[in-house]
């Protein structure tokens, strides 16, 4: 029964930590940079969010399994890395934007799925639609943009809320691009390291 339960601890425990680790990234060298030329959206978007790219891959290889894990790991990185000028939003606004955070890449694939395009991974195909994903991860960036501005609707300016919509969408399409780039080149690598191994 152990390696049963053991197993999806494990997942949870990998996907928090690897958005942990993409969050940390974004708010100790991107986010400095942001402040200076956008101070009034860095509060509440990143023109390039890593952990957006975590949140697609972990849900096409987990599906819905990834909601719980993203929403964890995105708690634990509000809790280490959230700027204090935001600490003022009640708990309940903070559980809101977890959740629509955590579920909009799920939602993103049922949808695709909905009408015959299933772009989940499974091990009969084996199959990472590299090109489709960054569609998917884009109706999630736009669902997810949607969805922090109206949980955050009273704290922004309500002149900012375009460009804060367009900051959440541009920044997780971007930091999606990035996280895909950078594991396949990983890939590239494991696969050259391989060939050489067996020299």
């Amino acid at each position: 029964m152990l390696p049963h339960m053991l197993n999806p601890f494990v997942n949870l425990c990998v996907i928090a930590l690897a958005f942990v680790a993409a969050y940390g990234i974004v708010a100790m060298i991107f986010t400095p940079i942001q402040t200076i030329f956008l101070p009034e959206i860095t509060a509440y978007a990143s023109l390039m969010f890593l952990p957006h790219g975590v949140r697609i891959l972990s849900t096409m290889y987990f599906g819905w399994k990834a909601v719980l894990p993203l929403t964890v790991g995105s708690w634990a990185s509000g809790l280490i890395f959230t700027p204090d000028r935001v600490s003022y939003l009640p708990d309940f606004l903070v559980l809101a934007s977890l959740f629509v955070g955590a579920t909009c890449p799920f939602v993103s694939f049922e949808f695709f799925k909905l009408f015959g395009k299933n772009y989940y991974f499974t091990p009969r195909s084996q199959a990472t639609h590299w090109k489709q994903l960054i569609v998917v991860g884009l109706l999630a960036s736009v669902l997810n943009s949607l969805g922090q501005v109206v949980v955050h609707s009273d704290y922004i300016d309500p002149s900012a809320f375009i460009r804060v919509a367009a900051t959440y969408a541009v920044g997780d399409t971007i930091g999606l691009i990035v996280m895909m780039l950078l594991l396949m080149l990983f890939f590239r690598w494991v696969r050259i390291a391989q060939k050489a191994s067996q020299k």
